[in-house]
This record gives structure tokens, C-alpha cells and sequence, in this order.
């Protein structure tokens, strides 16, 4: 198990902080790390304008500088619409 923690450094939409399902994957900027999968997903918005997502995943390892994620198309948007497609921890 491994929980990845996500930062973001502005305010997201409502329906965002409301989603259960935004990862669509884990990765290198050229390839995809397909053997992990997500458990549950949990949202802290305490800090509204730095909110921040944690991953719970099956993964056991380090999760290594350098590997993103990528949320699932228009999963992720700020206060304004505007869409985030993946992100580093």
C-alpha cells in the first residue's frame, strides 16, 4: 500500500473536491505504469485554495521522482474550468 499525497496550488470546482473516480493513470512522461491500481481516493480541502488529493493504491514501493499522474479527461478542474490533466506528487 502507498498513498500518494497531491498538492495543488489553487482552488478547485465543487465538483471536483466531490469525485471519486479522477486517476486514469500513473507514469513516466513516455510510458504508463500500468501494474498499479487505485483503491480509494480522499480529498482535503481544509486549505481551500491548496487543496490536496491523496491516493491510496495497491502499490508497495517508493513512488519515484520523476513519475506523474494523469487524471481521467476533465476530472480535475479549478474554480475557473479550467482543466488539469496530471500532475507530479
Amino acid at each position: 500500500m502507498n498513498i500518494i499525497t497531491i498538492r495543488f496550488d489553487k482552488a478547485l470546482s465543487a465538483e471536483t473536491l466531490a469525485k471519486q473516480k479522477v486517476v486514469k493513470s500513473f507514469g513516466y512522461a513516455d510510458e504508463e505504469w500500468s501494474d498499479v491500481s487505485v483503491q480509494f481516493i480522499m480529498w482535503d480541502n481544509s486549505n481551500p485554495s491548496n487543496p490536496q488529493l491523496f491516493i491510496k493504491t495497491d502499490f508497495s514501493g517508493y513512488f519515484p521522482e520523476g513519475r506523474f499522474v494523469t487524471f481521467i479527461d476533465g476530472a480535475i478542474k479549478d474554480i475557473h474550468g479550467n482543466v488539469i490533466t496530471r500532475t507530479t506528487p
